[in-house]
């Protein structure tokens, strides 16, 4: 069960990232905009919470669609490396984004 709500959280994690790629604050949001904009907000500002690595791996990964392995030559690291930054970088995001909801 635990595994189910991980992916899930994931998930909606990779939505809310690739939405605040695409979201614009100052256009007026449509019918189904005001959840999307409010996971885009709440992922941007857990994003921002993020060390500074795991923040380029994971806009490298989701923005700028690099592979694991462009993002260790172009950092210098491991691929492995990078795999577990940006496991522990969604994570991070998906325990914030839970964190404020519950709030």
């Amino acid at each position: 069960m635990e595994a189910f709500r991980f992916v899930q959280r994931r998930a909606k994690t990779q939505m809310a990232l690739e939405a605040a790629l695409h979201s614009d604050p100052d256009d007026p949001p449509a019918v189904e905009a005001p959840t999307r904009l409010e996971w885009a907000t709440q992922t941007r500002n857990a994003m921002g919470t993020l060390p500074t690595v795991q923040r380029e791996v994971l806009e490298l990964s989701y923005f700028a669609h690099l592979s694991q392995s462009d993002i260790a030559i172009r950092l210098g690291v491991s691929v492995e490396f990078v795999k577990a930054s940006a496991a522990i970088a969604l994570q991070q995001i998906a325990n914030r984004i839970a964190t404020t909801e519950l709030a």
